[in-house]
């Protein structure tokens, strides 16, 4: 996808580890819950979200950690704002977590 829209090679390689990491933050969630069949309670999902913020603090050690962190921090997010971590909209959203 990164190639398709004519990113560079270095943002298209931070694309790639992006993909790759973009879940790390789930092994901070218990495994019965990730394993769960069915749908999430609101307290359920609540600790789900949380595995993007703890993704994007595992990622700091990572270079470029300022395009990584983010990517991975808010590849929840939806244009209409109706994601999460944060809620962020539109053109807020960074790339590579919209292309993630």
């Amino acid at each position: 996808m990164a190639r398709l829209i004519g990113l560079d090679a270095e943002d298209q390689e931070v694309a790639f580890h992006a993909g790759l990491l973009h879940d790390i933050g789930q092994i901070g969630l218990p495994e019965e819950l990730l394993n769960k069949q069915g749908s999430y309670t609101p307290e359920e999902f609540a600790q789900i979200q949380k595995h993007t913020i703890l993704g994007a603090a595992l990622a700091g050690p990572f270079r470029p950690a300022t395009v990584l962190g983010p990517a991975i921090r808010h590849h929840h997010e939806r244009w209409d704002g109706t994601g999460y971590p944060d809620k962020l909209q539109g053109g807020a959203i960074p790339m590579m977590a919209r292309i993630v």
